[in-house]
């Protein structure tokens, strides 16, 4: 039963000053597994550009049949959209980013601007125009500088932008299409569309409107100033977010991963001739070809990249688009990752994969199996991992590194999210849907449920005989002396999605550590039945963390910190220089770190990731 209901108090707590940085510019980082995910194209003749989530790739698309990368370069932040009128303009999570595409098949950054909850771009040879969270920013350029030329408030958020001539077109979501007259320098308000606009493309004089629920709308703008809307096809049968538009033919994309094709020379307007089951967050089309690719998302919202970074169509003969070609890489994303200082053991979907990082410099694949229906993330005890996330555990043994074997499945009949650990001989798994459940392994094809707790639970954990099971708003406490016989014995006020473990040492008593939208918490468990709040760590909030004996190492998009708790008291924060893109989970045993980082696999050696500077933490 429970005992008692306690609220964590929440104590700031204060850095040392400032000292000299230890020298980490000697770190090994290797770097194993690269791939993105493509979310936006732009083709220009037989080029096509790739915003893919990784930074930029650019493809050769002459001969569809084979198709080649000509030069790619990574950001330190996830890349969203792009334009290309002549250099490209990239838009990442964190700024927008100028880069020449050289004839050597160099890139060159020319230039970066921060950009906070960017959504679109657009540019011409006048004008670049970047939607952020709160409204349309212009700048006009003047060589390879910009020159702020206006901001234009919005009321919600701007999905697509275009640049034609002297306009500006804005596809703001539930709301419609915002037409800007730039002619006189600055965001003059022209007219406005109403539609539940979601994406944008212009084919000539003609403006195609992918419309969410609203269906492909078409509008005739060869006056910008008096738009006249010609047609609307699939009102409350679609529901389109990306459009394409050439050669008589429409190419609009549904969020389920289906793609739909109009022949646009009807006398009645639009009509629909094929439906490709292709996913489409990147569309793209010319009078003869169509480019399509991203990603897929299963029933519990979690994402999964195809592996397909462009997948091309012929459409010469109109009818139903023919396979003409594609351009592979990794599927994804590379999700979970757990060490024991000479091997990462990674969820890399469908794969489990055991890389070597002996030498973190240079990272290689020793082994992988393919398990259909592999779950996300990655706990290890001894030679065995549990691999968990999507409400089943997945149980494999890693004592033979080079020849893994999975030993067994165990259906929650939950779903996501899932968390898994283990707790002595047992193995522990808690999902929002059906609950806490504690699982006897002695046979692992056949593990039992032995004893459990109802509730809709995010994270689990053990330490010793203790559980640790988070739901939306607190911790419980678990006591498992009796692993039949699950106990709760203690309810902790928190908001957490992960919490890690750090074993009693000269400097500080057994703690726990879970990370908040505060940053991370600590509680001395020197009574693991009886958490004790030591205080906060404050940092950017909902970060994914890795716990050594002495340090946390915690990331969240774009950013790595490097966390000294050897005096929980007094913590030491230190931002590295190095960027994360997407951080799923981070493992560290002795001086190894790694980052499943989404698009890739990230190792460090013996002295980790070097530092910048050092952060102060104040009350």
């Amino acid at each position: 039963m429970m005992r008692k209901l306690i609220m964590a108090a929440v104590v700031a707590l204060v850095a040392l000053p400032s000292v000299a940085d230890p020298d980490l510019a000697s770190a090994l980082a290797g770097r194993w597994g690269s791939r993105g995910s493509s979310n936006e194209f732009k083709l220009a003749g037989n080029t096509l550009y790739v915003a893919d989530r990784n930074g930029l790739a650019v493809y050769d698309v002459s001969d569809a049949a084979r198709i080649s990368q000509l030069t790619a370069l990574g950001t330190d932040r996830s890349s969203i959209a792009l334009s290309v009128p002549d250099d490209v303009f990239l838009l990442t999570e964190g700024d927008v980013q100028q880069l020449a595409v050289r004839s050597d098949r160099s890139i060159v950054r020319k230039s970066s601007m921060s950009v906070l909850g960017g959504s679109a771009v657009a540019a011409s040879s006048q004008w670049l125009a970047v939607a952020d969270a709160m409204a349309v920013n212009l700048w006009h350029r003047a060589g390879d500088s910009l020159e702020a030329a206006g901001r234009f408030p919005l009321h919600d958020l701007a999905t697509d932008l275009l640049i034609q001539n002297e306009h500006l077109y804005v596809a703001i979501e539930n709301e419609g299409v915002q037409i800007f007259d730039l002619s006189a320098g600055t965001l003059a308000p022209l007219t406005f569309i109403s539609a539940n606009a979601r994406g944008l493309a212009l084919d000539g004089s003609v403006l195609f409107i992918a419309g969410g629920v609203d269906g492909l709308i078409v509008v005739d703008v060869s006056d910008p100033s008096s738009p006249v809307t010609r047609s609307r096809t699939g009102q409350g049968e679609l529901n389109l977010v990306r459009v394409a538009a050439a050669g008589g033919r429409a190419y609009a994309g549904e969020p389920d991963g289906h793609v739909v094709v109009f022949d646009l020379t009807a006398a009645g307007g639009p009509v629909r001739t094929a439906l490709l089951a292709e996913p489409a967050q990147a569309i793209a089309a010319d009078s003869s070809r169509l480019f399509v690719a991203g990603s897929r998302t299963d029933q519990w919202g979690m994402e999964s990249f195809t592996g397909i970074a462009v997948q091309a169509f012929d459409v010469s003969r109109g009818g139903q688009p023919v396979p003409a070609g594609q351009f592979l890489t990794e599927p994804g994303p590379l999700s979970g990752v757990a060490t024991d200082g000479l091997f990462a053991y990674v969820a890399d979907p469908p794969f489990f994969r055991v890389i070597r990082i002996g030498n973190p410099d240079r990272p290689q694949e020793v082994a992988s199996i393919r398990v259909d229906g592999l779950q996300d993330h990655v706990r290890m005890q001894g030679r065995r991992v549990v691999v968990y996330g999507r409400g089943d555990v997945d149980l494999i043994d890693v004592t033979d590194v080079q020849n893994p074997v999975l030993l067994g499945v165990w259906p929650s009949f939950g779903g996501a999210p899932s968390a898994g650990a283990f707790a002595r001989t047992t193995v522990l798994e808690g999902n929002s849907r059906s609950g806490f459940h504690v699982l006897d392994t002695t046979d692992p094809p056949h593990m039992v449920q032995i004893s459990g707790s109802k509730g809709h639970y995010f994270e689990v954990q053990s330490f010793g005989d203790t559980a640790y099971i988070f739901d939306l708003g607190s911790m419980r406490v678990v006591d498992l002396r009796d692993p039949h016989n699950a106990i709760v014995v203690e309810n902790v006020i928190i908001a957490s999605k992960q919490v890690e473990f750090a074993a009693a040492d000269s400097t500080h008593p057994a703690l726990l550590v879970a990370s908040t939208p505060e940053g991370l918490r600590l509680f001395d468990i020197s009574n693991p039945l009886d958490p004790s709040s030591l205080g906060l760590v404050s940092l950017p909030g909902n970060g994914v963390f890795a716990l050594g004996e002495d340090k946390a190492w915690y990331a969240v998009p774009g950013s790595l910190f490097e966390v000294d708790l050897s005096n929980p008291s007094t913590p030491i924060v230190h931002q590295t220089s190095i960027a994360v893109a997407s951080p799923r989970q981070l493992a560290v045993h002795g001086d190894a770190l790694v980052i499943a980082d989404a698009y890739s696999l990230l190792t460090f050696g013996p002295a980790g990731p070097p530092a910048r500077h050092r952060l102060a933490i104040h009350p």
